[in-house]
């Protein structure tokens, strides 16, 4: 049992068992747990020359050993046997080889090697979409239906598929310069000949958007008018209603901001005595500020009255 305190005579037997027989025999005899053991003759000074302790330094012959019955598939506790130590001991030693264990490997070898995760393997949904390298679908573009090919499988998704009007002619034509587009010339683009395809740039391909269909760019300048008429109107509005924001804020400030007494009275067409009614900003000359009134009823910029 672990955790009740050394008497005199387990230390006596502890000094004289641990030279002979190490601390995995040792903990045995006295029936206490190996870390115990460990502890107390740490603290005792104990040393044992007979076994090899995880934290020093171990001696070359024995990771040799582990090294050779390793390789050969032997488990822990049968090299522990051969080499006389403790089997938590190899353990701790195989570990800091970074050695796999083989009684692990034995009881899983067959399960591992049939469920373990494998380059370029595929699971779940993945693997139930998948498709072989060359397989052709068809995705609904804004031109129509169009195929696709399956060029590759590693990689970004987008890439493993490019139109087939695209592959067909880089195989037979050889490779696409960069910012040119290969296009039907009927418009049909399920009419993948080779006689079909035509290999032009945007310019190009506009051109010949039109010239199948003339009236495609009046509809477009139709619609690029509406759109704009609609977003002129939009920003009409949006003007008409901060200004009418604005006119609001304008009227209540001028009703009830006032910062002094008597410009409160002003405001209301009434002021205290020995003060002439102030102007409000509509009255102004323009400057939008009110114009407070002296003592002798005279606005600013106006001659004083002289006193009688």
């Amino acid at each position: 049992m672990s955790g009740r305190r050394w008497m005199d005579a387990e230390v006596a037997a502890l000094r004289r068992l641990v030279p002979e027989i190490g601390y995995q025999g040792a903990a045995l005899k006295l029936g206490r747990s190996l870390g115990s053991v460990y502890q107390k003759c740490h603290k005792l000074g104990i040393e044992c020359p007979c076994l090899y302790h995880p934290t020093r330094r171990p001696p070359p012959k024995l990771l040799r050993l582990i090294r050779e019955k390793h390789a050969a598939g032997w488990s822990d506790p049968e090299i522990a046997e051969v080499a006389g130590f403790d089997r938590h001991v190899i353990s701790t030693i195989r570990r800091r080889l970074r050695l796999p264990s083989n009684a692990y490997n034995a009881r899983h070898r067959a399960k591992s090697a049939r469920t373990q995760f494998k380059p370029n393997q595929i699971r779940g949904n993945a693997a139930r979409r998948w498709r072989a390298v060359g397989s052709i679908v068809i995705r609904n573009k804004a031109l129509g239906p169009t195929r696709f090919i399956k060029v590759r499988d590693g990689g970004n998704g987008n890439a493993r598929y490019t139109t087939y009007a695209r592959w067909l002619w880089q195989r037979t034509h050889g490779p696409i310069p960069p910012g040119m587009l290969v296009v039907h010339a009927d418009g049909n683009s399920m009419n993948d000949a080779i006689e079909n395809l035509r290999l032009v740039d945007r310019r190009g391909h506009l051109e010949l958007l039109v010239a199948r269909d003339p009236g495609m760019e009046i509809r477009r300048r139709q619609r690029a008018g509406e759109s704009s008429r609609r977003r002129h109107e939009v920003n009409r509005r949006r003007k008409a209603v901060d200004a009418e924001i604005r006119t609001r804020k304008g009227r209540r400030g001028k009703m009830e901001t006032c910062p002094r007494k008597e410009h409160a009275h002003a405001s209301v067409g009434m002021a205290p005595t020995g003060m002439a009614p102030r102007r409000h900003c509509s009255e102004s000359s323009g400057t939008g500020e009110d114009i407070p009134a002296r003592r002798d009823g005279t606005q600013d910029g106006e001659p004083r009255r002289e006193a009688v």
